[in-house]
C-alpha cells in the first residue's frame, strides 16, 4: 500500500511515521526500511525522534536523496560512475561560453556573469529531466511560444554542454537519471518512506517514485488548507495521480507556542538582544541551549549573531558559514588570488598585508607589526609598484639603513630588520605575479598559487587551502588551456568550499540554522531574526534565458517529460518556508527585525510575512505597535524611554566621530536640526528635492508645459526619480559644474 500523509504540524507527521514503522515491525520484525529525509539535519532529527517514540530502531536506514545513489548502485550493479566534479563541469561551461555562441548572445558572452547565468539555467533544465536529445527535440518542435532566438540559442548551448558532460562520464544529474531506471528492482524488498518534502524537481521525483514502486511506501508532506502552504499542492496532486492514498492528518492546536515580537536599532543590537533573552530564559530555569534555535533568514545575519554568542560565552551549532568564511587563511588566499590576477596596484596588496594572517619570516620578531610598518613607510615614500616592488623595496630599505647609520643608536631593534619579513612577503607575491603571467594551463596556475599560499601562511589551514588549489591541476584532463581569468573564477570557488559545521546539532549549544534549512525540525524555543521587508520574502527574478511562460510551453511540448520549476512560484515557497520555520517552536516563538541598517539611517519595515505568525495582530500597524522597541545601548544618561530614530541618528554620528556626545540645549541648534529633519526626515519628496507643492506653482508649471509643448520622455522621468533636486538644478535651472583649471591641465 502506498499512502500520502499531510499535516501542517510536524509532530503529527512524526507520529504517523512512527505508526507506519510499528505496523511494519508487527508484520516482519527484521524487514528493511529506508527513510528518505529532505535534508541532513532533518534526517538526524527524525532518527532521534522516531527512536525515542519506538524505544529504538532496527534495520532502518535514514538517508537523503543523494545517499540513495550509491545504495541503488550497490544493490543493482547499475554501474553508476563517480559523477564529474562540479568544478570540472564549470570548466566545461566556461569553455563553451568562451567559444562559438549563437549570435543573439555574442555581445553578452564576453561579460563575466554570462557563464554563471548559463549555469543556473542549465541546472534547471537538467533537474527538469532535460538532456541533449530532449533539448534538440524541443528546438525542432517549432512551437510558437519557443521561437525566440534567446530560447533556441540557450537550448542549443545546453545540448552541446550536456554532450560535453556525458563524454567525460556524466555528472550528478546523469547519476540521478540512471539510478531511477534501477531503483525499483534494487529496492523491491524494502519499505520506503519519504519525509519532509514539499517540492521535488523532475529527477528527484523520478528516483523517489521508482524506489517506491515495489514495496510498501509512505510519503509525509507538510501541508494544510492555508495560503501559506499552497506551494506543496502540485506535489500532493501529482502523487495522488500516481496512486497514493491521501490521508490528511488533523493539525495540533494552532498557536500553541507563545509568541513574542521586538525590533532593535540594527542587526548588531538585534543579535545582542536575542542572546540576552536566551541567557535570561536559561537563568530562569528555561530550556537548555540545545533545545533553543536561532533561525536567521539571511547568511548576512550570522556574523553579528556569532559575535554576540562568543561574547556571552554560549556554545552553538551552525552550518551557515562556508569554509572560507570560517577560515581566515582561505579568506586571505582569496585576496592573494585577486592580487595575483590584478594589475599589481598598491590597494589590493595593502589590503592583503594588513588583513591577512601572514607568517612573520625572515625578520626580527618585535612588538611592531612589520606589515603595518611597511604600509606606513612605503606610503610616505609614494611607492605604488610602478617600477616593480622589488626595486622600490630595495630603495626603501637602503634609505632606512642610511638613516639608521646617521642616527647611530636607535634602540634594540632596527626598522630595517623589522621590515625584512614584510619585504620578503612582498617579494614572494611579486614573483608569483610574474609566474602567473607565464602560465597557460591549470597545473601551472595551481602550482604557483599553492606555492604562494605555503610561502605566506603556516599551519594546517594553510596546508588545506594549498591542497584545495593543488587539486585544480587535474582539470588539465578536461581542458588543456587556461587563462588567468578562468583560473581566478574556478580557484575562488575551490577556496570558497561548502558549508562547514561548527558544534553538534542538538547538543549542548544553541542551534543557529538558516530558516529555509529548518523545515521539520522542532525546538522548545525559536528566535527568527532579520525579518525585514525586502529580505523576507526576498526578490523573485525571472530566469534571463527561459521565462516562466516558456517553461510551461516546454512542459507542454514534451508532454510533461521535461518539467522546469517556475520562478514566479518561489514567492509561495518563501511563504511556506516562513510558516514551517514558525512551526518549529513548541513553547515559545520570538520574531525580530532591525529598524535601521548598521551604520546608516535607512529605516526598515517589518516583513508582511509576519501575518502568518499565530498570535500576532492581523494588521501591519498593530503588529509594529505590539513589538518591543529595543533602545540603543549607551543611550544618554537620564533617558528612561526607548530612543527615537532622531536620537539614534545623533548617537550614531557621535559613534562615528569617536567622541562622547551631549544633547545641546541651544535654540539655534534645535532650529537647525528642525530644518535638516524637514529635508531628510520624510519618505516623500519635498521642496528641498525640487518638488513643487503649492497649488499656484503647480498651476504655473501646468500652463508653461501646455504653452511650450514640453514633453517628458521616460529617460527624463527616470532622471527626476533618481534625484529630483539634481533634475531641478541641472535640467530646469541649467546649472553646470565648472571644472577647475588645474584639473584640466593635470588630466590633459
Amino acid at each position: 500500500m502506498r499512502t500520502l500523509y499531510t499535516s501542517g504540524d510536524f509532530r503529527r507527521l512524526e507520529e504517523a511515521a512512527a505508526e507506519e514503522l510499528r505496523a511494519l515491525r508487527d508484520d516482519d520484525p527484521v524487514s528493511e526500511v529506508i527513510v528518505v529525509a529532505g535534508s541532513n539535519l532533518l534526517r538526524s532529527h527524525l532518527r532521534n525522534r522516531l527512536s525515542a517514540m519506538l524505544g529504538g530502531l532496527f534495520n532502518v536506514r535514514f538517508l537523503t536523496l543523494p545517499d540513495l545513489l550509491p545504495l541503488v548502485d550497490e544493490w543493482s550493479e547499475a554501474g553508476l560512475r563517480n559523477p564529474l566534479d562540479p568544478l570540472a563541469a564549470r570548466v566545461l561551461l566556461d569553455e563553451l561560453a568562451g567559444g562559438e555562441v549563437p549570435e543573439c548572445f555574442s555581445e553578452v558572452a564576453v561579460t563575466g556573469g554570462f557563464s554563471s547565468a548559463l549555469l543556473s539555467t542549465f541546472t534547471d533544465l537538467a533537474e527538469g529531466g532535460c538532456g541533449a536529445a530532449e533539448a534538440r527535440a524541443i528546438i525542432e518542435s517549432g512551437d510558437p511560444a519557443l521561437r525566440s532566438d534567446r530560447v533556441l540559442g540557450v537550448l542549443e548551448l545546453f545540448a552541446r554542454y550536456r554532450e560535453m558532460v556525458e563524454s567525460e562520464g556524466g555528472d550528478l544529474h546523469t547519476s540521478f537519471s540512471r539510478a531511477a531506471s534501477f531503483a525499483a528492482g534494487a529496492l523491491r524488498d524494502c519499505a520506503v518512506f519519504a519525509y519532509g518534502f514539499y517540492d521535488l524537481n523532475e529527477l528527484q521525483y523520478r528516483l523517489l517514485t521508482a524506489a517506491m514502486k515495489a514495496g510498501p511506501a509512505a510519503v509525509f508532506i507538510p501541508w494544510r488548507e492555508d495560503t501559506s502552504y499552497r506551494f506543496a499542492r502540485p506535489l500532493i496532486e501529482r502523487l495522488h495521480e500516481e496512486g497514493f492514498t491521501h490521508v490528511p492528518l488533523e493539525d495540533g492546536p494552532v498557536g500553541r507556542a507563545e509568541t513574542g515580537l521586538f525590533n532593535a536599532p540594527d542587526t548588531v543590537e538585534e543579535a545582542r538582544e536575542v542572546v540576552r533573552r536566551i541567557i535570561e530564559m536559561r537563568e530562569a530555569g528555561g530550556p537548555r541551549f540545545g533545545a533553543t534555535a536561532i533561525l536567521p533568514w539571511s547568511k548576512s545575519d550570522w556574523p553579528p549573531l556569532r559575535e554576540a554568542l562568543e561574547e556571552a560565552g554560549i556554545p552553538w551549532y551552525s552550518r551557515i558559514g562556508s569554509y572560507k568564511a570560517a577560515d581566515p587563511v582561505r579568506t586571505a588566499a582569496a585576496r592573494l588570488l585577486d592580487v595575483l590576477c590584478g594589475d599589481g596596484g598598491r590597494n589590493e596588496l595593502v589590503d592583503l598585508l594588513i588583513s591577512s594572517p601572514i607568517a612573520v619570516r625572515g625578520g626580527v620578531v618585535s612588538g611592531t607589526d612589520p606589515f603595518a610598518l611597511w604600509v606606513r613607510l612605503s606610503a610616505g615614500e609614494g611607492m605604488r609598484g610602478e617600477d616593480g616592488w622589488d626595486a622600490e623595496n630595495e630603495r626603501l630599505i637602503e634609505k632606512i639603513r642610511r638613516h639608521e647609520e646617521k642616527e647611530g643608536d636607535i634602540g634594540d631593534v632596527r626598522r630595517s630588520e623589522i621590515l625584512a619579513s614584510a619585504i620578503k612577503a612582498v617579494s614572494l607575491i611579486e614573483r608569483a605575479r610574474a609566474a602567473f603571467g607565464e602560465c597557460g594551463d591549470w597545473s601551472g596556475f595551481s602550482a604557483v598559487l599553492a606555492g604562494a599560499i605555503g610561502g605566506l601562511f603556516e599551519g594546517e589551514s594553510a596546508q588545506d587551502a594549498a591542497a584545495a588549489v593543488s587539486q585544480l591541476a587535474g582539470l588539465d584532463e578536461i581542458s588543456s588551456s587556461c587563462d588567468a581569468g578562468r583560473f581566478r573564477r574556478i580557484a575562488a570557488a575551490a577556496l570558497e568550499g561548502g558549508a562547514e559545521s561548527e558544534g553538534s546539532f542538538g547538543g549542548d549549544g544553541v542551534n543557529v540554522i538558516l530558516a529555509r534549512k529548518a523545515r521539520g525540525l522542532q525546538f522548545d524555543v525559536t528566535f527568527m531574526t532579520g525579518l525585514r521587508e525586502g529580505s523576507v520574502p526576498g526578490r523573485i527574478r525571472q530566469d534571463p534565458f527561459i521565462k516562466d511562460p516558456e517553461r510551461e510551453a516546454i512542459s507542454k511540448v514534451t508532454d510533461g517529460g521535461v518539467r522546469l520549476s517556475l520562478k514566479g512560484g518561489r514567492l509561495s515557497e518563501s511563504a511556506m518556508i516562513f510558516a514551517m520555520a514558525c512551526s518549529s517552536a513548541s513553547s515559545r516563538l520570538v520574531c525580530s527585525w532591525p529598524r535601521l541598517e548598521t551604520g546608516g539611517n535607512r529605516e526598515y519595515l517589518p516583513t508582511s510575512s509576519l501575518r502568518f505568525v499565530p498570535g500576532l495582530p492581523a494588521g501591519p500597524s498593530a503588529r509594529a505597535d505590539a513589538a518591543d522597541r529595543i533602545p540603543l545601548r549607551g543611550r544618554p544618561e537620564g533617558m528612561e524611554v526607548p530612543l527615537g530614530e532622531a536620537d539614534y541618528d545623533f548617537l550614531m554620528s557621535g559613534r562615528r566621530l569617536g567622541k562622547t556626545i551631549h544633547y545641546p540645549s541651544s535654540i539655534f541648534f534645535r532650529m537647525g536640526t528642525s530644518l535638516v529633519r524637514s529635508r531628510w526626515g520624510t519618505r516623500r519628496f519635498t521642496p528641498y528635492d525640487g518638488v513643487f507643492e503649492s497649488p499656484e506653482a503647480l498651476a504655473e508649471i501646468d500652463a508653461a508645459m501646455a504653452e511650450k509643448s514640453w514633453n517628458l520622455s521616460a529617460t527624463t522621468l527616470q532622471s527626476w526619480a533618481n534625484c529630483p533636486f539634481a533634475f531641478l538644478v541641472e535640467r530646469l535651472i541649467g546649472i553646470e559644474s565648472v571644472e577647475e583649471p588645474e584639473s584640466c591641465l593635470l588630466y590633459t
